[in-house]
Parts: C-alpha cells; sequence; structure tokens
C-alpha cells in the first residue's frame, strides 16, 4: 500500500482482506488530566512529523522465583530494585532461625549481608549496590536505620535526644550521591516518628511534618528531592516533597488536589502517588513538573494506586477491575494503562526500574507469611511510532480550544503508510469530560461515519483525521481517544466555545 498516492476512508470499517491484516488487541483506556495550555482551532503552519520511537505494548513477561535453588525451608521477601537488576529484601534460612538482609545479583544470587545481631531487612538498593533498610540493634534498644556496602554495615543512629529505649528509626531510600531517608523517633512525649534525612556523611536531619504529629519520606532523587506522607492539622494524611532550600511543602499546592500516598520520585521530579479524584474516587497519579497532575485511571473499577516509577514516567501499581478484583498495571505515557496481571497472573507489583523490571510476593513482617519472591520483567513489543498530534493540535494533557461545530483537523503521523484500517473496533471515540480535571464524565462513544474522514498523504507521510464537531458541545469539553491496531492509545482533550 505504500505505492498509493492518496487515499481516503470515510469510516472505520474494515474490508474482510483489512481484518486479516489486522490482529484483534483490546483497547486501553486513558484517563488524562488538568493543568494545561490551551491552543487556537485557526489554522496556521504545519509542523513537520519526523520518524519516531516506537511505542510500547505489553506483550509478556519474564519471571524470576528467588527461592528457586534455595534450601528447604528458606523463605524471602524483595523490597527494593536497582536498574542493574540487583534486588533486596529479607530472606529467612534454618541455619540462623531468623530473618536477615541480602543483596540479589542475576547471575550470583543471593549475597547475605551478615553483619547485624538480629532481625533486619533491606529497603532499597542503589546502582552501586549499596543496601539500607531496618535492623534489630538488642533486645533493650530499639530498632535502627542501616546502610551496608558489600558485608559492611553502618548503624545509621537516631535523632538527637531521644530515648535509645524508645528510639527507632528505619530508611527507606538510598540515592546514587549516598543520600538516605526515612523516618525516626521525635523526643516528644508521646514519641512521635518524623520523616528523616540522612547525608552522605550519615548526618541525621529532622525533615518535620505538615503540622500533623507524624510523617516519613519514602524516596529520594538525585537532586535530593524528598517526597513521603505526613499527619495534616485537623487529621487525615497528606503526600509531601521536601527540598533543602523550601523544606516541607504539601504536594496538594502542586497537583491541586492532596495525595494520599506517595511511591517514588524520578531524577525528573515525576512524581507517581494516588489521590482523591473529584468523584471521590481514589486514583493513581502522575506528576510532572511544568505539566501538573495527571489522573491515570483505573482498569475499569473505582480505584488504582501507584507502587512504583521508573526514569522515562512509566508507573505501575494496581487497579480495581469492572468485575470487582484487583489486578496489577503498568502505565506508560504513550498507552495508557494495561493490565499486569493478564499477561502475568500477579495481581500486585511494587517499584520499577528502567528496564521495565517489577517486584511481587508477601513482605515480612506485614501482611501474609513470605514464602517466596519475584523479579517480574515486562516485555514490550514495538508498535507503530506515533509521533503526535502536529500544530495546532495538541496531545493531553493540554488543552485545545475549539469552536463547537466546526470541523477539526487531527494531523499525525505513524512512521509510513499503515493502510487506512489503522483504527481498533470502537475507534475513534469521544469521551465527554470535566473542564477541570480532565476527568471522564461518562462512557467513550465511537464516532459514527459521517462525523469523520480520515486520509494518508505519502509527500508529508501524514493522517488526518477531519472530525466534524457539533454545535451542542458548546460550554463542554471532550476527549477524542484514537485507539490504533497496534494497540497503542492515543488522546486529545478539547474545550468548546
Amino acid at each position: 500500500m505504500s505505492g498509493q498516492r492518496h487515499h481516503s476512508i470515510r469510516s472505520h470499517s474494515r474490508t474482510l482482506r483489512d481484518r486479516a491484516q489486522c490482529a484483534h488487541v483490546p483497547v486501553i483506556a486513558v484517563v488524562l488530566a488538568l493543568f494545561a495550555a490551551g491552543c487556537r482551532d485557526t489554522t496556521s503552519s504545519i509542523d513537520p512529523i519526523a520518524p519516531a520511537a516506537a511505542n510500547p505494548v505489553l506483550v509478556s513477561a519474564t519471571v524470576v522465583d528467588l527461592l528457586d535453588g534455595q534450601d528447604a525451608g528458606t523463605r524471602v521477601d524483595v523490597r527494593g530494585l536497582n536498574d542493574v537488576g540487583q534486588a533486596t529484601g529479607s530472606r529467612y534460612t534454618t541455619s540462623v532461625n531468623d530473618w536477615r538482609p541480602y543483596r540479589w545479583a542475576p547471575g550470583t544470587g543471593f549475597q547475605p549481608i551478615s553483619v547485624f545481631p538480629g532481625t533486619a531487612w533491606g529497603n532499597d538498593i542503589n546502582n552501586a549496590g549499596v543496601v539500607v533498610g531496618r535492623m534489630q540493634v538488642s533486645q533493650i534498644v530499639g530498632d535502627h536505620a542501616f546502610v551496608a556496602v558489600a558485608n559492611s554495615g553502618v548503624d545509621l543512629g537516631v535523632l538527637p535526644g531521644v530515648s535509645l529505649e524508645t528510639a527507632i528509626s528505619e530508611a527507606f531510600a538510598i540515592n546514587e550521591a549516598g543520600e538516605i531517608v526515612g523516618r525516626a523517633t521525635t523526643s516528644s512525649n508521646p514519641p512521635y516518628q518524623h520523616a528523616v534525612y540522612w547525608s552522605a556523611a550519615h548526618v541525621i536531619q529532622d525533615l518535620g511534618t505538615l503540622g500533623g504529629n507524624t510523617s516519613a519520606a519514602v524516596d529520594i532523587n538525585a537532586s535530593g528531592q524528598v517526597i513521603g506522607v505526613s499527619d495534616v492539622s485537623g487529621g487525615g494524611q497528606h503526600g509531601f516533597i521536601w527540598t533543602s532550600s523550601g523544606g516541607m511543602q504539601d504536594l496538594a499546592t502542586l497537583l491541586g488536589y492532596a495525595a494520599t500516598s506517595v511511591a517514588a520520585i524520578n531524577d525528573a521530579g515525576q512524581i507517581a502517588g494516588s489521590y482523591v479524584a473529584p468523584n471521590g474516587e481514589t486514583h493513581a497519579f502522575l506528576y510532572a513538573p511544568g505539566s501538573g497532575l495527571r489522573d491515570l485511571g483505573t482498569l475499569g473499577g473505582n480505584a488504582s494506586a501507584a507502587t512504583g516509577l521508573d526514569a522515562q514516567g512509566d508507573v505501575v501499581g494496581s487497579s480495581a477491575t469492572s468485575t470487582g478484583g484487583t489486578h496489577a498495571f503498568l502505565w506508560t505515557p504513550s498507552d495508557g494503562m494495561e493490565d499486569v496481571t493478564a499477561v502475568t497472573g500477579f495481581t500486585d507489583v511494587r517499584k520499577l526500574n528502567d528496564d521495565l523490571q517489577t517486584l511481587s510476593g508477601a513482605v515480612f513482617p506485614s501482611g501474609a507469611t513470605p514464602t517466596s519472591a519475584f523479579i517480574i520483567a515486562l516485555d514490550v513489543a514495538p508498535a507503530w511510532p506515533f509521533t503526535g498530534f502536529a500544530n495546532p493540535i495538541h496531545d493531553a494533557p493540554a488543552w485545545n480550544t475549539i469552536t463547537a461545530g466546526r470541523e477539526v483537523n487531527v494531523r499525525f503521523g505513524l512512521g509510513g503508510d499503515r493502510g487506512l484500517a489503522i483504527f481498533a473496533a470502537g475507534s475513534p471515540s469521544t469521551t465527554d469530560v470535566s473542564c477541570t480535571t480532565g476527568a471522564a464524565l461518562g462512557s467513550a462513544v465511537a464516532l459514527s461515519p459521517s462525523d469523520y474522514e480520515l486520509r494518508y498523504q505519502p509527500g508529508p507521510d501524514r493522517y488526518t483525521l477531519r472530525w466534524n464537531t457539533d454545535r451542542t458541545w458548546s460550554g463542554t469539553c471532550r476527549q477524542l481517544t484514537l485507539a490504533l491496531s497496534d494497540g497503542s492509545t492515543h488522546a486529545a482533550l478539547f474545550s468548546f466555545r
């Protein structure tokens, strides 16, 4: 079909030949969000469309069971994962009859961290293989945070002025510079726990709270930005971000909504967590500096939560489904939320590294008793290289301001002539959305054949979707979604005047 000079189609219906060429792929729901720049519906020059990288589509996974080859009676959990595939957590062995931290690496397996006298576990591991976590000091002294290089461990201690009998500290995350964050008991009465920061020299600092009694820091990026959760005055907990220059700041000032939990912050300053959406449901979100909050939606249910984030802005977590179950998900900026459970069978995952590896399994000492732990490498297949919508239309989460009743030309490229049977069943579609948050107000409705025309021009290597809007849409907002036959989904948000 690449030899055709110009062709068009009036609807998304396909011939039998077209259907044979396009494998059926489930449509991926994408819920997009707020804080965006508008654009004009006047004509302007068309942005040149250049080749782009392929979009990911989740197709399979490779699973490593950390208990494979271990002695009978061994149990293990896994909590931390770095970008080179090393992991940490806690392992129970019959030889010591207790739980001890470890460093695990592909090809070499477990390296015990055996310098601690009692129960201990690793919570995080950086790319240099440095592990941080929590250890039992003695029967009469509270547990302390530790940092371990190879089999050498350092007690990170507690905040000054705290009784050693009641003092507790725990390290949750470490960056590549050796800066560490976690929580520690304060000298207050009663002894509340606060988020804390340890410098690379292991000097501890109390990060305070958002006005409540307790807080905890859960992650730190290369710039030293810290995220966590804190009690607020009047009750409840909010997510926070802390910097050395600005101190602790409620994430509500950045998101426009209070974060109920936070999972990770990457070096670009993107944050993954959960918030209460305007409809009262708890949804996973991705915050990006300059773009604001992006609601990641659900797998058809009424709730979702983020548990991991990588450098590319991909997110893992869990979501309620339309049938009432809970499934793990992978969300990518190009393809939205995909069902990990449907591919892997695992219903919960946490952490995500830059190779799309994630973790699963129960954690000691909370929850079910761990029997094994898994590292899951998610496999994605290349899709058509969608170039983004060409000027004057902008991809979500930006808003496009359009006069209702006008024809809208939506231009994009797919890295060549893919024919005209490029849409999945039920696509293109539109969804009524909130003009404030971008959240869906109803179900997606497929465009009728009379509502659009699709054309391809080989010269500029460009598809044009000519979309007829309705005058009655004035004062409303809609999301136009293009679900393609390669499994990818692309959306634009429109505000109609």
